[in-house]
């Protein structure tokens, strides 16, 4: 099933399978089961564009440097990195 609830979570999850392609499983972030669906009809049509019509996502700097913020948190020198991103 693609969109379904797990015992630990009160948020609605997505699976999606594209052939030749790992599973993409994802938290809709919400406990609303519309919201969810919503959530993964935009998901299947943005994985679908990507593998058949070999369109590829647009990623923007910012959102780049705002997840590798994120994601070193824990370093030493976070406080360096801010500064050289800048």
């Amino acid at each position: 099933m693609a969109l379904y609830k797990r015992k630990d979570s009160q948020y609605w999850w997505v699976k999606i399978t594209i052939p030749g392609k790992p599973p993409v499983q994802s938290s809709t972030g919400t406990e609303d089961k519309l919201a969810a669906q919503e959530f993964h009809d935009r998901l299947k049509a943005e994985l679908w564009c990507v593998s058949r019509l070999r369109e590829s996502p647009t990623y923007y700097w910012e959102d780049a440097v705002i997840r590798f913020l994120v994601e070193t948190q824990h370093k030493r020198d976070h406080w360096g990195d801010k500064m050289r991103l800048k």
